[in-house]
C-alpha cells in the first residue's frame, strides 16, 4: 500500500511541474526568429572598380545604393550602371535595380535595363533594351529569356530571349524574332 501511496505521489509531483511549465511558457514574451537575410552595411553613391589578376580593369560599378547581405554575400542595387571596357570597345548596363550574387559572379538587372555597345571601327553602337537580364561579370555573357528589344543604325529588332556575348561579339536571339533591317546606301 505504501508503494502505491509514493507512486501516486510522484506522478502528481510530475504533473503539477509539467503544468507549472506550461503557465511558465505561456507567460514568457514569445521570442521571434531573426531575419537571417537582413543588411549588414550599406553604401550610397559609390562606385567599385574590379581588377584582374594583371591588374586591368574587369569592370567599373557605380549605385545611388547598396544593401549588402552577409548571409548569402549578396547586395540589392539601385540604379545600377556597370561599365567593360575591351580593347578601346565600351560596354554599358544600365537597370533600375539589381541584385549581385558575389559567389557566382552574377548581376541580376531588373527594370527598364539597357545595354549599350560603343561603336567602334568595325561595328556600330548596338543597344539592347528589357526588364530583365542576368549578366556574369567574368565571362561577360548576358541572357534573358524576356523580351528584348536591339537597335542599331540599320535595325530594329524584337526577340523572346536573347544570349549576348560581349567577348566573342555575338548575339543569339532565341524566339519570336520580328524586325526591320534597313542597310544604309
Amino acid at each position: 500500500m505504501r508503494t502505491y501511496f509514493l507512486l501516486a505521489l510522484l506522478i502528481l509531483a510530475a504533473v503539477i511541474a509539467l503544468w507549472f511549465q506550461e503557465d511558465i511558457k505561456q507567460k514568457l514574451p514569445q521570442i521571434s526568429q531573426t531575419d537571417e537575410h537582413f543588411p549588414d552595411y550599406f553604401m550610397e553613391n559609390f562606385s567599385i572598380t574590379s581588377i584582374d589578376e594583371n591588374g586591368a580593369t574587369n569592370y567599373t560599378l557605380q549605385a545611388s545604393k547598396m544593401l549588402h547581405y552577409a548571409d548569402d554575400d549578396s547586395a540589392e542595387l539601385e540604379n545600377p550602371l556597370l561599365v567593360f571596357e575591351d580593347s578601346g570597345r565600351t560596354f554599358t548596363l544600365r537597370a533600375a535595380r539589381a541584385t549581385f550574387l558575389q559567389q557566382d559572379n552574377l548581376l541580376h538587372l531588373y527594370e527598364k535595363v539597357s545595354i549599350v555597345r560603343g561603336s567602334s571601327l568595325q561595328q556600330n553602337e548596338l543597344t539592347i533594351e528589357t526588364d530583365y537580364l542576368k549578366i556574369n561579370t567574368q565571362s561577360r555573357i548576358a541572357e534573358t529569356e524576356h523580351t528584348a528589344r536591339v537597335i542599331t543604325e540599320e535595325l530594329n529588332l524584337t526577340s523572346k530571349g536573347l544570349i549576348y556575348d560581349n567577348r566573342q561579339g555575338t548575339l543569339l536571339l532565341t524566339s519570336q524574332v520580328k524586325g526591320i533591317y534597313e542597310a544604309t546606301p
